[in-house]
């Protein structure tokens, strides 16, 4: 019989999933080094020698939080970019610069959602800039690679079958300029006097159609 007050296992599924949720916020928050293992069972709200068990370490959670967002960020892509195809199939200036539009907006629609904000965003967010333990992981199978899409695009839009120094440069200016609803939130919100979930999505879209449309026709 089980002792009163003594706190059980849950589920084997249902343990994982609350770890990797109390993972995502609390890392996502405050950092591998400044996240304990008992912030991490508390917030879960399961024991301790759970983590142990279902994740070997905090290293070990904090791994699979990373692969958990490079999943998610696949799986919110995923139909967008098999719509757009190969960049190298796309001919017409337009349609290039269309396809980075919708890309950029997919970015933004996912660092601000019209709702509560996931964790696995600011979990991506804090370790493109401070650079964690999973910065190499996130990198070579997220960020270059989108970067590479976006730099391949903006040299279609400019006429050319292959991105120069240029267009790389010119995509992470296009890719940064996310940085207000990123990094920069609370700055945006202060100066905005709104929180960004609050502007109208028009309006979101709208400015970013324009900066996308001045791409190739400099």
């Amino acid at each position: 019989m089980r002792q009163a007050g003594r706190r059980s296992y849950r589920p084997g599924e249902e343990t994982r999933s609350r770890l990797l949720e109390a993972g995502l916020v609390l890392f996502g928050r405050q950092g591998f080094d400044g996240t304990s293992v008992r912030q991490l069972a508390v917030r879960a709200g399961v024991a301790v020698p759970a983590i142990a068990y279902h994740y070997t370490d905090k290293a070990g959670l904090y791994h699979a939080c990373a692969l958990h967002v490079i999943r998610r960020y696949r799986e919110r892509m995923a139909p967008l970019l098999g719509e757009l195809g190969d960049p190298a199939e796309i001919r017409d200036r337009e349609a290039a610069r269309d396809a980075l539009h919708r890309i950029v907006l997919a970015l933004s629609d996912m660092l601000v959602p019209r709702g509560s904000e996931p964790g696995w965003t600011r979990f991506m967010m804090r370790e493109m800039q401070i650079g964690g333990p999973a910065y190499d992981l996130m990198l070579e199978r997220l960020w270059l690679p989108g970067l590479a899409l976006t730099a391949a695009l903006v040299g279609r839009a400019r006429g050319r079958a292959s991105p120069t120094l240029g267009d790389r440069i010119a995509a992470l200016h296009l890719l940064s300029g996310l940085n207000w609803q990123g990094a920069a939130r609370r700055v945006s919100e202060a100066f905005l006097g709104r929180r960004l979930d609050r502007i109208p999505r028009p309006v979101v879209v709208a400015e970013f159609a324009a900066l996308t449309a001045n791409i190739g026709s400099e």
